[in-house]
């Protein structure tokens, strides 16, 4: 998730960038507001721009190993706690019994409402609340040195959710974090939560977006996509003779943009890759990948993007990009790009069956 995909709540944004760059990062934060403001959204952008190893133009850069890792909600040192639903034949729930879930619905939508979520796991039979028992799993965690050495993150949503046992124990954690450690609680009124709760926190109100602009994948929608299909296709035929200089054609084509164009097509690629793996998470129509052309399938491509190759193919992208920025001939640099891919893409090529 980028800043530069809002359109509003710009002075959020900069009080929150501005922190970060000034390295003074606060150890808890509330964001607040209507359920149409974006606050998950804004809090999940926060935090890949925290963790992104190459900022610019105060956004996160998107293309990173940690930007990557946290646009799939993947990041090690980044925990989600959220409301749930207690069962019959599990009075103690935490968030991580639904938490794959949790993350495939807020890709989905890049962000999510309670009234939503609570259809999506009890058919709006039970009130979502947060358990005493996930702020036990949290202080578990707290305590763990983070895999990178840098920040460890826990965002509650819908923090107004709870209970007040939970509440009491959590006010030792806001009170006495460890070091490099943030609280992002999310609600939709701050007085929904306890006092003693709420005065641990800065407050930072968010507001509904009326804008209906296209975020910036969108909007390089139509000027990449036909490039795109035929650059995958060929990439794919790149072991046929006949097609090896077709191929070369195409990079030729593709190396004549300007290098600020290039390094946009390959966001594009990176963005459609990464929702070709979510695709094979069954969302399926629910998920924005219409590419019209006529040689081109989702779900066939999807078949190819897998947890055996997804972050090999990132790591590819993201260093031509590197070498893109370094002036590097861009003609051998996508020739190069294009072989690997051929490879990566024929790697364990079967779907894991925990994705389907």
């Amino acid at each position: 998730m980028l800043f530069s995909q809002f359109n509003s709540n710009n002075k959020n944004r900069q009080v929150l960038v501005d922190g970060v760059n000034s390295d003074k990062i606060p150890h808890a934060l509330l964001f607040f507001g209507p359920s149409e403001s974006g606050k998950l959204a804004h809090a999940l952008a926060y935090i890949q721009y925290i963790f992104c190893l190459d900022k610019k133009n105060n956004d996160s850069c998107g293309v990173c190993s940690n930007c990557l890792k946290n646009g799939l909600l993947m990041h090690p040192d980044v925990h989600y706690i959220f409301p749930v639903a207690s069962s019959k034949n599990n009075q103690k729930p935490v968030s991580a019994n639904y938490l794959e879930l949790w993350k495939k619905n807020v890709l989905k939508s890049g962000d999510l409402n309670l009234e939503t979520w609570t259809e999506i796991i009890s058919k709006d039979k039970k009130n979502l609340v947060i358990y005493v028992q996930e702020i036990y799993e949290l202080e578990k965690k707290i305590n763990l040195k983070s895999y990178q050495g840098e920040y460890k993150v826990f965002l509650i949503w819908n923090a107004n959710k709870l209970n007040t046992q939970a509440s009491n124990k959590l006010l030792k954690s806001l009170e006495e974090p460890p070091t490099k450690t943030l609280f992002i609680l999310i609600s939709e009124s701050k007085e929904e939560l306890i006092t003693t709760v709420l005065s641990r926190l800065i407050s930072i109100k968010f507001q509904p977006n009326n804008n209906s602009e296209k975020t910036i994948s969108e909007s390089k929608h139509m000027l990449f996509a036909e490039t795109f299909v035929e650059w995958v296709r060929l990439c794919f035929n790149a072991n046929k003779k006949n097609k090896i200089n077709d191929l070369v054609d195409l990079v030729e084509k593709i190396a004549s943009m300007n290098r600020t164009k290039q390094l946009d097509f390959l966001n594009y690629v990176t963005e459609n890759f990464r929702k070709s793996f979510l695709y094979n998470y069954s969302l399926k129509n629910q998920l924005y990948l219409d590419i019209p052309h006529e040689n081109f399938s989702v779900e066939r491509f999807s078949c190819f993007v897998h947890r055996k190759n997804i972050f090999l193919i990132f790591n590819k992208i993201e260093e031509s990009m590197y070498y893109i920025t370094r002036n590097a001939n861009s003609k051998l640099l996508f020739l190069d790009l294009s072989l690997t891919l051929s490879k990566l893409i024929y790697k364990e090529n079967k779907v894991e069956n925990d994705l389907t």
